[in-house]
Formats: C-alpha cells, structure tokens, sequence
C-alpha cells in the first residue's frame, strides 16, 4: 500500500463509477464535548466530565449492537477524525459532505463490521498479525465465496491497513445494497433540530 494524498482521495471518490466511499475514521465529535470545547475558549467554566463528552450518538448504537468504539474526543483516533473532517469538507461541492451516508460517502469501522458478521477477527492488528489476518481473509472468503482479491492476497497479508480497508469496501458495497443499518428518522430529526437551536456542529438542514 501506498499513501494518497487528500486530492487523490477526492479525485478517486469523485470517479463517476465509484458508488459509495467508506472512510475508516469517526466523522465527527461528541456534540457535548464540542460545545464545551468552544464555551471553555469563550472563558466560560468547562463542564463537569461525563459520557456526553466522550460518546458521540454513532458510538452508542455501535457499543449497544456490538462493542464499545474508540472515543474520538479522548484518544489517538482524533486524528484520522481531523483528516475525515478534511476530506469531507473537499467532498462537499458546495458544504461538507452530509456525513448520514446519503451522499453514498460513508463512515465505517471494520471491528464492529467483523462483530457483526460474527466474524472471530483474532488479534490481526498485534504480535500474530499476519497469521491472524490471513487467517481473517479465510474467514471472509468462506463467508463471501465470491469474494475475489486478485493479486492483493500478499498486501492483505502484510498489514492491518490493507485488510481493513478491504473490509471497508465489504461495508461499502453493502450499503449500496441497502444491507446496512442507517440514521433512524427519529436520529435525524434530532440532529437537524439542534442545528436549528444553534449547535455549534452538525450536518445542514438540507441533508
């Protein structure tokens, strides 16, 4: 694997013939922990810490479906979430992207895609990482006998970021066919409301 720049990125996503892309990263903070951030640099006394400032909506229902997510307010994943933000500021013709997945730009995150599927990943990303993941795309192979990765196998085999990034696109493609769990209504409502009531983050009313 090698790395792309922002620009590539976008250009690849752009391509008329790419239907969904899958963005390994949280696309945005807690709201609580947002808003405490700004009040604090306004001079305003930090509130008391609770779960608000630490678990975004996503989070909850990916801990109560199947395991507790990273914190992107309070650990390293905050910064792959920088440049999430970045790239869907860029996808964005006229605003960031909608980050609700109806746009077909989606957030995803392969542990919880593998608990899902009920998929016994191993310990890919530790000491036993290659035979972990090779044992992995065995698992996904037998699970999708479709599923063909070319000349890919060895780059799959070598590194955590290509495997995951193969189980993105899995997740991609399956939100093309609908087969994925999407922003309740109810959700949605939510956040438009307190975007409306002067929240300082969430996605355009028109998403």
């Amino acid at each position: 694997m090698r790395p792309l720049s922002d620009d590539a990125i976008v250009r690849w996503a752009r391509d008329p013939e790419v239907g969904a892309t899958a963005i390994d990263a949280p696309f945005g903070w807690p709201r609580a922990f947002v808003d405490a951030v700004a009040q604090y640099g306004l001079g305003h006394p930090f509130p008391e810490p609770d779960g608000d400032l630490w678990l975004r909506v996503t989070d909850r229902v990916v801990k109560a479906a199947v395991r507790r997510p990273l914190s992107v307010s309070s650990d390293r994943i905050a910064y792959p979430a920088v440049r999430a933000a970045r790239l869907l500021s860029l996808l964005g013709p006229t605003r960031p992207a909608c980050r609700d997945g109806s746009d077909g730009v989606i957030e995803v995150y392969p542990a919880a895609a593998l608990a899902a599927w009920e998929i016994k990943p191993g310990r890919y990303k530790g000491p036993d990482g290659p035979d972990a993941r090779r044992s992995l795309l065995s698992a996904l192979a037998q699970a999708l006998p479709g599923l063909d990765v070319g000349d890919q196998g060895p780059a799959l085999v070598e590194t955590d970021h290509a495997i995951d990034a193969l189980i993105a696109a899995l997740v991609a493609r399956a939100h093309m066919l609908g087969q994925v769990r999407r922003p309740t209504e109810a959700r949605q409502r939510m956040r438009r409301s307190r975007a409306g009531s002067g929240s300082r983050i969430g996605p355009p009313a028109s998403c």
